[in-house]
């Protein structure tokens, strides 16, 4: 409301919300029906809503005994219009009986008589306080909010609405008209919901022509919104109850019903209705028992409009009676008719060409296209889709290119016209359309063979192209916001995060534009072309590819796909440094369920990251507070056992790893916690004044045991092994364990299979096995196989390579 009229401010918020607590009171998801039994049970329920309602407004309309004589005095000099003693008196009364609202609406009346609107609507506002089911009172609150506030007005309306609708009231009807005009005037959500009452009581009031057109304004609305299949459920009983009683139906309301039965796929129903309606006339039939396939033509009414011709020509289509939509389109392929009939002529090819009828499809377009009429993007790109299939590939180019030169913004051509000048093999001059199956088996070896003749560079430019081209249309028509939803992808968000940021890309990205690619070739080429930029530190390229990869349409039914791209991008966001990445991506995968699981390979990053001072603190404090809140979980508690273990509280560190251990058991929990709980007795063995100090120590080789045992027979199990014989005193095992990890790093490097372990790692292993093994040698005073171990494993290409090598996660 507006400061200067007499009326109290309010906010634009409190207004939108008390609003809204109105509509809520609305908020039933029923889509249809008038004479249903949910109906009437809510019929019966507002009939016994508005009885309570009344025992309760006769209650708060009783005024004390004592003020009768005074209020009969009011009354009569406010019939004799003395509305200036009146109100004194009815001033007085307000003041005694606050409670009785007749009072104040009489204040109201008075008041508006005097020509003093602002004071009346705080009368009556009061008025609706008091008692807000008295219906003579919202009436006038809402002829004085007209001048005050268009939201005030709308309030009134829907709250006057939910009293005077109660039990079917149709004194409501007027109110609920214009409360509708000004719901669709302002586009509101909670439209349908005060349309589909409109609809009840017109049809109730035998207001017939305006129920109908309530009911199809209400499926034009679905139809807007996107809910096709909302709209038959909303407008069938409305029909059958029309047909039941006899009553004239609308030619609009007929058109929009038989669009919603195409959309249900009922055809028959549609065919049906069309015949008994005449809008098909079947000559030399006399049944209306007909087989649709059988039909050899049909005609139309000359006053039939171009929709319902078009839905004529959908039903014989899906009956696949080609022959009687071409004598029906040559009938009305008119440049002077009413309707487009090239859209008829673009449905029917449409299908010829769905149902690989190829030259009949053509034939169909050339007939018309050289009519300059008949001339638009759509018949083009279809000429350009029917060229493709028969492997006329410059024809098709042409036919695109006229598309796009019709209209500038026609995506789908732009984006074939891209699709067919890259320079990616086809196999598509290799075998007939027929024989798909065939086509995508050639096309994948002819791309990977193609793959093994490009340059690495070449291969990353060509995949970042064919990612890019899906998007292709953003970039050139909606740059900024293009441009900013990438920003933010690439601006490094937690990849379980990244959904929603492509959730708006994803609601108008295409498939692949280069539908001759199959889609494990172009999985191919995205992961090769991010390998080989990873490898060469192509940052630029390996996030792109990675964008437009996780943004691609034909990627989201597979979330395996999806995820291994999520995946590489923490790989390479944790190799180069960006650690806050890493952190925002487990703190949202362990908070996103209950029960989080990570793979080995995650929970390897995840181990690393807590190591780390700083991220390693803040992720503790919140598995803390995690761990409060529900139930086991193995990443958390591990999380909580790597900080103590971190720091050097073995023994709280140990707890934490037996709790683990008692809950899955030995065979269940992973390699990576039999590894930690050897450390730990291990390093608890190797404390001062430790009483058990033998009992420790086995009970930790046997955790390392079991740690070989899952993990296989690598370096790296050697090596922790020999390390924890070494840290506990057993020299010679430890120089045992030493010399056998060389061995098998030499064997493993020199083999043509590296196994598992990557070069670098073999090369780090080796080092500082060699070297702990010289440190034994030393100690022991065995000079010659300390230098044996210094130039076979020393040298100093040796040490380069292991102090060059990057690290290791």
């Amino acid at each position: 409301m507006k400061a200067g009229r007499g009326v109290a401010m309010e906010s634009e918020g409190e207004k939108e919300r008390a609003i809204d607590e109105l509509f809520e009171e609305f908020d039933d998801d029923d889509y249809g029906n008038i004479d249903n039994e949910s109906a009437r049970s809510m019929v019966s329920a507002a009939e016994s809503a508005a009885r309570a309602n009344k025992r309760k407004s006769r209650k708060m309309h009783t005024l004390p005994d004592k003020f009768q004589p005074i209020y009969q005095r009011a009354t009569s000099l406010y019939l004799d219009g003395k509305y200036e003693e009146a109100l004194t008196v009815f001033a007085e009364i307000a003041l005694a009986a606050k409670s009785y609202a007749p009072v104040h609406n009489f204040m109201a009346d008075c008041y508006e008589n005097l020509g003093r609107s602002n004071d009346a609507f705080e009368s009556c506002k009061k008025a609706v306080q008091i008692d807000p089911t008295f219906l003579e009172a919202w009436a006038r609150y809402i002829r004085l909010a007209e001048r005050i506030d268009a939201d005030t007005l709308l309030s009134g309306l829907v709250k006057y609405v939910q009293l005077s609708s109660e039990g079917d009231n149709l004194a409501s009807l007027p109110m609920l008209r214009r409360l509708v005009d000004i719901l669709q005037w302002r586009k509101h959500p909670k439209l349908p919901k005060f349309q589909r009452l409109l609809l009840q009581l017109e049809y109730k009031a035998g207001n017939y022509k305006e129920a109908f057109e309530a009911g199809a304004n209400i499926a034009r609305d679905l139809f807007e919104q996107g809910k096709s299949d909302l709209v038959w459920q909303c407008m069938q009983p409305t029909y059958e109850l029309g047909k039941k009683d006899n009553v004239d139906i609308p030619y609009d309301f007929l058109v929009l019903y038989v669009e919603s039965l195409l959309h249900c796929d009922r055809v028959m129903e549609t065919f049906t209705l069309l015949l008994e309606r005449r809008f098909i006339q079947v000559p030399n039939t006399a049944s209306p028992e007909v087989n649709i396939k059988d039909i050899p033509s049909v005609q139309v009414p000359p006053d039939c409009s171009f929709l319902m011709t078009l839905a004529v020509c959908t039903v014989m289509i899906r009956y696949s009676n080609y022959d009687a939509v071409r004598h029906l389109i040559e009938s009305k392929i008119d440049p002077v008719a009413e309707f487009p009939p090239s859209k008829l002529v673009l449905r029917y090819t449409h299908a010829l060409k769905e149902q690989k009828y190829y030259p009949e499809a053509l034939a169909a377009l050339k007939k018309i296209h050289n009519q300059p009429e008949f001339r638009s993007p759509e018949l083009y790109f279809q000429l350009g889709e029917v060229y493709e299939a028969q492997n006329e590939l410059k024809l098709a180019l042409d036919a695109f290119n006229r598309a796009v030169s019709l209209r500038p913004g026609f995506r789908a051509a732009r984006l074939r016209v891209r699709s067919l000048g890259l320079p990616v093999p086809r196999a598509s001059s290799l075998t007939t359309p027929e024989n798909s199956a065939r086509t995508v088996i050639i096309q994948k070896r002819i791309f990977e063979e193609f793959l093994k003749e490009t340059d690495e560079s070449e291969i990353v430019r060509l995949a970042v192209d064919l990612a890019a081209s899906t998007f292709q249309h953003l970039e050139a028509e909606d740059e900024m916001r293009f441009a900013r939803e990438k920003e933010n992808v690439l601006g490094l968000y937690a990849p379980t995060k990244m959904d929603s940021v492509v959730k708006d890309i994803l609601q108008y990205a295409p498939a692949i534009a280069s539908s001759e690619i199959p889609l494990e070739s172009f999985w191919d080429v995205i992961i090769k072309g991010c390998t080989l930029a990873f490898k060469s530190n192509n940052l630029q390229d390996f996030f792109d590819l990675l964008f437009y990869a996780l943004c691609t349409m034909d990627f989201r039914p597979y979330p395996e796909k999806v995820d291994a791209l999520k995946f590489a991008m923490l790989t390479a966001t944790y190799r180069w440094g960006e650690y806050e990445f890493v952190a925002r991506y487990y703190r949202d995968k362990l908070t996103e369920s209950s029960k989080p699981t990570l793979s080995v390979t995650e929970w390897n990053f995840f181990h690393q990251l807590v190591a780390d001072g700083e991220y390693g603190a803040s992720l503790t404090k919140w598995g803390q507070r995690w761990i409060k809140m529900h139930d086991y979980c193995r990443e958390v508690v591990l999380l909580m056992a790597n900080d103590p273990f971190r720091r050097g509280n073995y023994r709280h560190a140990l707890e934490l790893y037996r709790v683990c251990l008692d809950k899955e058991g030995i065979k269940s929990v992973p390699w990576n916690i039999l590894l930690h709980l050897g450390i730990l007795y291990i390093n608890l063995a190797c404390q001062r004044h430790c009483a058990q100090r033998l009992s420790l120590y086995n009970t930790g080789r046997v955790f390392l045991e079991k740690y070989g045992w899952r993990r296989g027979h690598c370096p790296e199990v050697l090596y922790n092994k020999a390390r924890a014989a070494q840290q506990f005193g057993d020299r010679a095992d430890a120089a045992q364990l030493y010399t056998e990890c060389l061995d098998l790093c030499s064997r493993t490097l020199i083999g043509k299979q590296l196994g598992a372990m990557h070069r670098d790692a073999l090369n780090k292993f080796s080092f500082r096995a060699a070297y702990n093994l010289r440190a034994i040698h030393m100690v022991e005073k065995n000079y010659l196989f300390a230098k044996d171990v210094t130039q076979k494993h020393l040298k100093w290409s040796t040490v380069r390579a292991c102090i060059d090598s990057p690290k290791q996660a």
